[in-house]
């Protein structure tokens, strides 16, 4: 009985089979938890009513290999509860023998469940983390060539508005400046947006940033701080 109260403790559950006839001889707490069943109803059962991936001639196999290797491997496979839904287990299947020859096949069986809920959420996070640094990588990439070749011809092109002769050809540049002050911006928007979201920016920092972005955007100290 001292026994009995400990193993029914335990959060597995645990089944005692008869390798003659196939059928519990013991179930604890556990199983009825298990299962959904009353540990009654479980003994007038056979393991095949709850396991519906084997059938009888696996099951046979199962028992007469146990009894004879004393252990198997630990099995995956799905248990039926009384309410009809499945859920995932590992069985540890051992041979118990008594004294007189006789035996019993012992199982315990984990409910692999709350595992799985747990290896589901880590695969969401590494997919979570790995679209976290495919949109790092592409801000990088997007900052270090795509915003530097475009600072690069609007240099180019501020240097040929200074020297440019007549006024249609300095419009025209100067409105090709412009778009590139835009498309950069535009640009640097998309980056942020990219940016996982971080330590909060200093104040300081915020309100220069919103200064320059202010005289950029009204067309003031257009050679100093254009294109920076």
């Amino acid at each position: 009985r001292r026994i009995e109260r400990l193993v029914d403790r335990a959060h597995e559950g645990v089944y005692l089979v008869d390798p003659v006839t196939a059928r519990f001889t013991y179930v604890n707490a556990g199983a009825a938890a298990q299962t959904g069943y009353g540990r009654q109803a479980l003994l007038a059962m056979n393991p095949l009513l709850l396991l519906p991936d084997m059938d009888e001639t696996i099951l046979r196999l199962v028992l007469d290999r146990v009894s004879a290797r004393g252990r198997l491997a630990p099995l995956v496979t799905r248990l039926l509860r009384a309410d009809g839904d499945d859920v995932p287990v590992e069985l540890f299947v051992e041979w118990d023998e008594s004294p007189d020859g006789s035996g019993v096949v012992a199982a315990m069986v984990r409910d692999l469940s709350e595992r799985r809920e747990h290896e589901e959420q880590l695969d969401d996070t590494r997919e979570v983390l790995a679209l976290v640094e495919d949109r790092e990588r592409i801000a990088r990439d997007l900052h270090d060539r795509v915003i530097q070749q475009l600072f690069a011809i609007g240099t180019s092109l501020q240097a040929t508005l200074e020297q440019a002769a007549g006024d249609t050809t300095r419009q025209r540049l100067g409105r090709s400046v412009d778009e590139l002050d835009r498309t950069i911006r535009e640009i640097r928007a998309v980056i942020f947006e990219l940016q996982p979201p971080g330590p909060a920016e200093p104040l300081r920092r915020r309100l220069l940033n919103a200064v320059r972005a202010t005289r950029s955007d009204l067309g003031l100290d257009r050679k100093s701080t254009r294109l920076n």
